[in-house]
């Protein structure tokens, strides 16, 4: 059986408004891999995460995760998504750290199921992957936006996914914070996490993910750094 978690052939997508998005998109990642995708505003980044996810549909080719059609895919444990607007919230909202980590059991307990010793023991365990068990009684609105998106991080983490998506996850995070958060998802990818990720900052990522691929309706891998900007010239 193949070791590949996504494969995509000949995807395109468009709207209904006949403006096309993505263009006949080649690409695949395998378990283990911490790939990035990089490219200009409104290249479509976002939007393939969503084929990926499930949320759109593509107007053709084929797309496969862990090796089963999307369509037919129903394991939907096995990967978690953390998107841009994660830390977009009303930092009055009255939850604790501990609180909306569990929100992410949601899906497998539902609503109303009672939170079990078992669980809150996989609480803390998602926590303590992103260093933040010390702030589990913290209110989630006091911390910063580094923090709070490593939250985030373990609300995803706490159902144990194979493969973790981040559509900018460094949005809110101040520069200096910025290199501790790309350093703890390298940590995870070590810890047999696969990770996939949109970045507008290629040299953020550049010395952490295993490959690089430049998305701007079409794909295509980056080498090295130098290629980088003829890319984004011929982008915009």
């Amino acid at each position: 059986m193949s070791d590949k978690i996504i494969e995509i052939e000949d995807v395109s997508f468009q709207y209904d408004y006949d403006k096309t998005v993505l263009s006949h998109i080649n690409f695949s990642m395998r378990a283990g891999d911490f790939v990035g995708l990089v490219g200009p505003n409104g290249g479509g980044k976002t939007t393939l995460l969503k084929l990926i996810l499930g949320l759109n549909k593509a107007n053709n080719g084929t797309i496969r995760i862990f090796n089963t059609p999307i369509q037919e895919f129903k394991d939907k444990n096995k990967i978690a998504y953390v998107s841009q607007k994660a830390n977009a919230f009303n930092r009055g909202f009255p939850a604790t750290v501990e609180e909306v980590v569990e929100m992410g059991l949601t899906a497998s307990l539902g609503i109303f199921k009672r939170i079990k010793k078992q669980h809150k023991l996989a609480v803390y365990e998602a926590l303590k992957k992103v260093d933040m068990t010390s702030y589990a009684k913290e209110n989630i609105g006091n911390l910063s936006g580094g923090q709070q998106q490593r939250v985030f991080i373990a609300r995803a983490l706490v159902s144990e996914p194979e493969l973790l998506i981040l559509d900018e996850p460094t949005v809110g995070v101040d520069q200096q914070n910025v290199s501790n958060f790309f350093d703890l998802l390298s940590k995870l990818n070590q810890q047999h996490i696969s990770l996939l990720i949109v970045s507008h900052d290629l040299q953020a990522i550049a010395n952490h993910v295993t490959n690089v691929f430049f998305v701007n309706k079409t794909i295509q891998a980056i080498d090295s750094l130098e290629d980088y900007p003829l890319f984004t010239l011929g982008g915009e």
